[in-house]
């Protein structure tokens, strides 16, 4: 397998990302699918010519990573292998899911400082 995939530290917890994450994929036309046995993605497209893309984010305790990728059309509607986000096969479509990927991880990290200055707020001073 070959996908973009990086972590982040975080201070989020599982719902908070989860909450993010859906909101975001939801609004970019993602629909969340069992992608293998093991895990759950979300995708969009289905087209030959739109190679289908996908993102899968994994909080973690103190951190969340994502992962991206697009699937490879052999025919219409077949699809083999996963493709990375570097590389000139498919580069127009690879740079739309490399600017959802960053957009994402911005509002995470966003989220992530917000609640810590929030929680700074909250500690009282020191004497």
């Amino acid at each position: 397998m070959s996908r973009y995939t990086n972590t982040l530290a975080t201070n989020l917890d599982p719902q908070e990302v989860e909450a993010i994450v859906q909101q975001y994929m939801q609004s970019e036309g993602f629909s969340l699918m069992q992608y293998s046995q093991q895990e759950q993605a979300w995708k969009k497209g289905a087209g030959f010519l739109t190679y289908p893309q996908y993102m899968k984010v994994t909080p973690a305790p103190g951190s969340i990573t994502v992962e991206a990728f697009l699937k490879f059309p052999l025919f219409p509607g077949v699809y083999v292998g996963e493709l990375h986000l570097n590389g000139f096969v498919a580069a127009p479509i690879k740079s739309v899911l490399k600017g959802r990927v960053s957009r994402l991880e911005q509002m995470l990290q966003q989220a992530a400082y917000n609640k810590g200055q929030a929680m700074q707020g909250q500690q009282p001073a020191a004497r």
